[in-house]
């Protein structure tokens, strides 16, 4: 069985690949590729005091985005079976595996003089430093790419456990609905805010859709 599937997390969105296999009476084993951006809890977007459209806005104090990639393996237990089409199967699931976490510096749209933009010519795009880049200097976040060559690997680890509810009409399908919890372990701090606490754990609740197919 494969299946793939995301969601969103309660400081996280995710994307999830699952691969199935060693299937038993009342249990399955499962390797797992996730996909998830993270979001600190003093993450706010705020509004550029330059005029534009809603597209001039950005995260103040946020020096990185953060990512991470989990490969893990996992086991599914049986709860409830599906005993007839159309019925609601329950499983419980425990994953865990590695966390490579991807660090990228965020780069602004920056006045170098304040209040004087009128050109484009007048604008720089400059990696956010809190020592020189004041709210008045900001003009707007600028895309992800632009950090994405100085990126700091950060390594960790991560357990999840949870529920899934499959309700697919046809026995050869896979229509489930995921609700858990999962934790994420680096090993130094993940520096994402400037004045505020920074972690080297994350712990969230998730919900996920995840969508599949069985060919046993």
């Amino acid at each position: 069985m494969i299946s793939g599937g995301g969601g969103f997390a309660s400081n996280a969105y995710l994307l999830n690949m699952r691969y199935f296999y060693g299937e038993m009476a009342f249990y399955k084993n499962s390797f797992e590729l996730e996909f998830s951006i993270f979001q600190h809890e003093k993450e706010i977007k705020t509004n550029s005091i330059y005029q534009g459209d809603i597209s001039n806005r950005f995260v103040y104090g946020k020096l990185n985005d953060f990512l991470s990639f989990r490969i893990g393996w996992g086991r599914i237990y049986e709860i409830i079976p599906k005993r007839e089409v159309g019925s609601v199967s329950i499983e419980y699931i425990l994953y865990g595996g590695f966390s490579l976490g991807v660090l990228v510096p965020v780069y602004l749209e920056i006045a170098p003089v304040p209040f004087m933009v009128k050109k484009e010519e007048e604008k720089n795009i400059e990696r956010y430093d809190p020592l020189k880049h004041d709210y008045i200097n900001i003009i707007r976040d600028t895309s992800f790419f632009n950090g994405i060559s100085e990126s700091v690997i950060c390594p960790g680890t991560y357990i999840k456990g949870g529920l899934v509810f499959d309700w697919h009409l046809l026995r050869k399908k896979i229509t489930s609905l995921e609700v858990g919890a999962v934790i994420d372990y680096f090993f130094k701090e993940i520096p994402m805010m400037h004045l505020a606490k920074n972690y080297s754990y994350f712990a969230g609740f998730y919900i996920t859709f995840n969508f599949g197919t069985k060919w046993n």
